[in-house]
């Protein structure tokens, strides 16, 4: 835990030289309790620029190569990241996320995946893990992410970032899955026009 604050606090100092970061609806971040955030993800800045400014410590997915690398790997098992297989179901990640879940750690997902500039179509995750563990799923959009380190970019373009947070939505006694994960996908990308 120690390492995860301190982490986001050089990161938080670091950001003074790299970009402005805005956040709006942390009143839609619940006190206690676990949630899942659903968030698109645009950049690999999107990951550090949400924990930056949600209050509450959370855990996190990543793609299970990233964790065999030397310093890497260890940095992120230190962060209290989660590997997840890219290709298919990952059952095992499931079951580790419903047990996060079910200690009152908040999730933070990407639904689609990947990173990329469009909306895409997406697999069920978000609304079977909601509708498995009960709990609340919040909306995100990350604005600007992508202009200050684009997908294959090297180096960083000074810039503002903006995190924002909806109200949470919780999936509905016999609601489909997949009805549920698109309702919370269309929310992301209409909270900011």
């Amino acid at each position: 835990m120690v390492f995860y604050y301190s982490v986001r606090a050089f990161c938080n100092f670091l950001r003074i030289f790299v970009c402005r970061l805005k956040s709006y609806g942390l009143e839609n971040i619940p006190k206690e309790g676990s949630f899942i955030l659903a968030s698109n993800h645009t950049s690999y800045l999107d990951a550090m620029a949400i924990p930056m400014v949600c209050p509450r410590r959370l855990c996190f997915l990543s793609r299970e190569n990233l964790f065999e690398r030397p310093i890497l790997g260890p940095f992120l098992k230190g962060l209290g990241c989660l590997p997840i297989k890219r290709d298919g179901f990952d059952i095992r990640a499931i079951r580790v996320i419903l047990e996060k879940l079910a200690q009152g750690t908040p999730i933070l997902l990407y639904p689609e995946g990947t990173r990329h500039k469009e909306k895409q179509t997406i697999k069920a995750g978000i609304g079977l893990l909601a509708a498995k563990s009960g709990k609340p799923v919040i909306p995100i959009f990350v604005k600007g992410a992508d202009d200050v380190l684009p997908p294959g970019a090297k180096w960083l373009k000074y810039g503002t970032i903006e995190v924002h947070f909806g109200p949470a939505l919780t999936i509905q006694s016999g609601e489909d899955i997949q009805v549920f994960t698109q309702k919370v996908m269309n929310r992301i990308y209409t909270m900011v026009t």
